[in-house]
C-alpha cells in the first residue's frame, strides 16, 4: 500500500488524535511507528513528559507527539504543497460538521499560514485543530503541522 505524507497526517489526526478525544480509537496506522526515546524527543525540541512516535515514509517520515491533552502531527518536505487540501477533504469526509474558525498569516513567517477548525464530538467533547501550512512558491520542502487540542464542554 502506497501512502503519501499528507495522507498519513490526515489518517493520524482523524483516526488517531480526534478518535482519542472521542474515545473511539480503532485499528492501527498504515505504517509501523517507532517510539522515540527521551533524548530523541529533546533533539526535536520537545520538552517535558510526552510520547512521540516516528512513522518512516520515503525519504523522511511523519511525527506524532502526544503531550497532555494536545497531539501534534507533522512532517518536513514530502508533499507539503498539497497537504492542506488533502487534510481538509479527509476532515470534512469524517466530520461533516467541522467548522473553520479562522485563517491567518504567521506573524513570524509570511510564507506560512495557520487555519483553525472546531470539531464537535460526542458527549460534550470537541477538538480544536490548528493547521500550520506553507503557501506560495516557497511551499515545497517546508513543514506541515497539525495540532489537536482536546476540550470538554461544561454541563449547564
Amino acid at each position: 500500500m502506497s501512502i503519501t505524507h499528507s495522507d498519513l497526517v490526515a489518517k493520524l489526526v482523524i483516526e488517531g488524535a480526534l478518535a482519542m478525544v472521542a474515545g473511539k480509537v480503532q485499528g492501527k496506522a498504515p505504517v509501523e511507528g517507532l517510539p522515540l526515546k527521551k533524548g530523541e524527543r529533546e533533539k526535536l525540541g520537545l520538552k517535558g513528559m510526552g510520547l512521540t512516535v516516528f512513522y518512516p515514509l520515503g525519504e523522511g517520515g511523519v511525527f506524532f507527539d502526544m503531550q497532555g491533552s494536545t497531539a501534534t502531527v507533522w512532517y518536513d518536505g514530502g508533499d507539503c504543497e498539497r497537504a492542506l487540501g488533502v487534510f481538509e477533504v479527509a476532515l470534512k469526509r469524517a466530520h461533516a460538521t467541522a467548522r473553520q474558525l479562522e485563517d491567518t498569516t504567521n506573524p513570524n513567517d509570511p510564507a506560512m499560514r495557520s487555519r483553525a477548525y472546531q470539531v464537535e464530538l460526542a458527549n460534550g467533547k470537541l477538538g480544536i485543530i490548528d493547521v500550520a501550512y506553507p503557501t506560495g512558491a516557497g511551499a515545497k520542502g517546508r513543514q506541515f503541522a497539525v495540532r489537536v487540542f482536546a476540550q470538554q464542554r461544561r454541563a449547564n
